[in-house]
């Protein structure tokens, strides 16, 4: 009886175990939500240090580590320019025009846990081989059956969602982005009024108004 409750024991914590070891780390977890920040750059025959200075700059707490041993020139002059798009899709964009890759360093054991590592390899977000695993609805239908096979019974009705609710969320999410932008008081005024504008009835756009008349807009 003990064996099988010891068995039993180990295949319902197993699974949570295997989540918890392919998680990110803290600081990883923290640089993943700074990547999803956009900023608008032009560069033209600019060295790759230039680069990634001015991103660092843009994206506050941005760290990279750049693998100069492995390949990557700091030196190498790029092109490339981009407007308002998350700093993860720049990178990608960057990496897939000058043959690099990146990903999010996520080992509490690493002195450089939650730095983004520049490689001449193709990752894209995760270090080759630690890629999250697909969610579900990635998953391909299954040709055998046809939308028309199911019963009518068999499809829910999709909760609709409180709009005031959500546009409360998106405008606090979108007031967080940009107070990231502060020391660029062009920007970070461009983006108050934005919020201003699409969610005029939110708590956010409130307090955008207060932060614009303080600055003078």
């Amino acid at each position: 009886m003990r064996r099988f409750l010891v068995i039993a024991l180990i295949v319902a914590v197993a699974p949570a175990l295997a989540r918890a070891a392919d998680a990110d780390t803290p600081k990883a977890a923290a640089m993943r939500k700074k990547l999803q920040q956009k900023v608008t750059v032009e560069y033209k025959e600019s060295m790759f240090r230039e680069i990634l200075d001015d991103l660092k700059e843009q994206v506050q707490g941005l760290t990279t580590q750049e693998d100069t041993k492995g390949g990557v020139s700091l030196n190498s002059r790029m092109t490339y320019k981009a407007k308002d798009k998350p700093l993860a899709e720049v990178l990608t964009e960057i990496c897939d025009k000058y043959e690099l890759g990146w990903y999010v360093i996520s080992n509490t054991a690493n002195g450089y846990d939650g730095s983004v590592r520049i490689t001449r390899g193709k990752e894209r977000g995760y270090e080759a081989g630690k890629e999250p695993d697909k969610k579900p609805d990635d998953k391909k239908p299954d040709p055998k059956v046809k939308p028309d096979d199911k019963k009518p019974d068999d499809k829910k009705p999709e909760p609709k969602p409180d709009d005031g609710d959500k546009d409360e969320q998106d405008a606090a999410k979108k007031l967080k982005l940009a107070k990231g932008f502060v020391d660029v008081p062009e920007t970070y005024k461009k983006k108050l009024e934005e919020i201003v504008k699409q969610y005029p009835k939110t708590k956010a756009a409130e307090e955008a108004k207060k932060i614009l008349e303080k600055l003078g807009g």
